[in-house]
C-alpha cells in the first residue's frame, strides 16, 4: 500500500517538476530577452521564477531520491556482513528520517504563520511557496519509510536498496 502511494505521488512529483522547469524554461529567458532587447519584462516573472524554482528544488529532490540519485558512497556498506549492513543502514535512515520529520514539522510551522501574508507582486499568499518544505520532506520521508520497510525484505547479500532501485530503473 505504502509502495503505490509512493509511486503516486512520485509520478505527481515528477509531472509538477517538467511544468516547473517548462514555465522555468519559458520564463527566465523572455524576461532576459525582454530586458536587454525591448527594455520591458514581465514584473511578475523574477517572483514566479523564484517560486518554480524553489518547488522544483524540493520536488525534484524528492523524485531523485527515489530513484536512488542522491550522492552515496555504498562501497563500505556493501563490503560489511548483511547483520551489520542492515544495521548500518537502519541507522542511516532512521538519522534520514528524524531530519525530513523535523523539515515537515517546521515547515508546517512556517507555512501557518506566512499564510495571511500575500506576495508582493503576484499576491498569492506566502504559505504556498513555503509549502514545497514540507511537501517534499514529506514524499522524502515516505519514501525513507518504504526503504526501511525494503531494507528488511531483502535477501541475505543483497545490495544497498539504493543500488537495487538503480538497477531496476
Amino acid at each position: 500500500m505504502l509502495r503505490k502511494i509512493n509511486r503516486l505521488l512520485v509520478k505527481i512529483a515528477s509531472v509538477l517538476v517538467i511544468i516547473g522547469i517548462a514555465c522555468l524554461g519559458v520564463l527566465v529567458p523572455a524576461d532576459v530577452i525582454g530586458r536587454y532587447f525591448t527594455g520591458r519584462m514581465f514584473v511578475w516573472s523574477p517572483e514566479l521564477s523564484s517560486f518554480c524554482l524553489v518547488w522544483v528544488g524540493m520536488l525534484g529532490g524528492a523524485v531523485g531520491f527515489d530513484k536512488g540519485m542522491q550522492i552515496g558512497v555504498t562501497v563500505v556498506i556493501n563490503k560489511l556482513p548483511q547483520a551489520v549492513r542492515s544495521v548500518v543502514m537502519l541507522i542511516g535512515y532512521l538519522c534520514m528520517l528524524y531530519l525530513l520529520s523535523v523539515l515537515v514539522t517546521r515547515g508546517i510551522v512556517q507555512v501557518r504563520a506566512n499564510f495571511s501574508q500575500v506576495t508582493s507582486i503576484i499576491k498569492i499568499p506566502m504559505g504556498i511557496p513555503y509549502m514545497a518544505l514540507p511537501v517534499g520532506a514529506g514524499i522524502m520521508a515516505l519514501i525513507t519509510v518504504e526503504k526501511i520497510i525494503d531494507l528488511f525484505r531483502k535477501d541475505p547479500g543483497a545490495k544497498a536498496p539504493d543500488q537495487a532501485r538503480e538497477s531496476e530503473g
